[in-house]
């Protein structure tokens, strides 16, 4: 419905309370907008190869994880819709918020990139942030690649993950090293299943922990802040809330006092008054 339309239809005929409306049309739209999540999810979690054959309820958590995303991110789709009843300005608003959220981001920044500090509060607010950390840690969170037989470019590729182990005890700690030094750059302790055996024959294998080779150079450590992942969605639940609080305010405003200072002014003198 136009403006113009709601405009009349609440300032001539009184059709509806505009609290009425805003929940009707921001409510009403749920059950369309889940469909999309749930449609490309069931293919995109088959078709990665995210399920295992085991735990058939990962899915469902992913789900979880996308339906308190898109909450919070329709709560800024409201905001920055109410600010203006034109199309134009609103794509403008979008751009100017978007992009900076997006780019400021720790996840999309890179490993050991840091704000300056008057901009180090912007990942706060900042919706990626918070969506990207709970997704990183429902895809890495327990998970360890190994690749037992890696090529000569692989083992110089992922050199920093590149182990070797020369002891037979059932908890080894196989040497790190990279293809070309001769001087092992770190150990990696390990478990191996029969005792009396080397690992993987003595031979060099790659192994890519979720927790500390991937979440943790992002800065995101799940072994001191094992509820992290509870925390980034009570984040998206708290920014979705604040935005359409905001915007039902600045809806409001707009059509219950025209964007008049003066009206507003007179109603606050006349409720004095009474």
């Amino acid at each position: 419905m136009s403006s113009t339309v709601l405009a009349r239809e609440y300032h001539g005929k009184r059709l509806y309370r505009l609290s009425s409306y805003y929940w009707a049309r921001t409510t009403g739209e749920m059950p369309v907008q889940m469909l999309f999540p749930l449609v490309y999810t069931t293919i995109c979690f088959f078709m990665m190869g995210f399920y295992d054959g085991e735990d058939s309820w990962k899915i469902f958590s992913l789900l979880g994880i996308l339906y308190v995303t898109q909450f919070g991110a329709q709560g800024l789709g409201y905001l920055i819709g109410s600010m203006t009843v034109s199309s134009e300005y609103v794509i403008t608003l979008l751009v100017v918020v978007m992009v900076p959220s997006m780019s400021l981001c720790p996840m999309f920044l890179g490993p050991g990139v840091s704000l300056p500090a008057g901009l180090a509060w912007t990942p706060y607010i900042s919706i990626f942030r918070w969506a990207a950390e709970a997704l990183s840690i429902w895809c890495w969170s327990g998970v360890q690649l190994i690749d037992w037989n890696p090529s000569p470019k692989d083992q110089v590729f992922f050199g920093p993950h590149c182990c070797r182990c020369t002891t037979t005890s059932s908890e080894a700690a196989c040497d790190i090293f990279i293809p070309g030094h001769s001087v092992p750059v770190g150990n990696r302790s390990v478990q191996q299943s029969h005792a009396g055996q080397v690992l993987n024959g003595g031979k060099a294998y790659i192994v890519i922990d979720g927790a500390k080779d991937v979440l943790l150079p992002l800065g995101i450590d799940i072994g001191n802040q094992p509820n992290r992942i509870w925390f980034c969605l009570a984040m998206l639940v708290v920014f979705g809330v604040v935005c359409r609080t905001i915007s039902f305010t600045r809806f409001y405003f707009r059509y219950r006092h025209m964007d008049s200072l003066r009206s507003i002014c007179s109603c606050c003198c006349k409720r004095k008054v009474e």
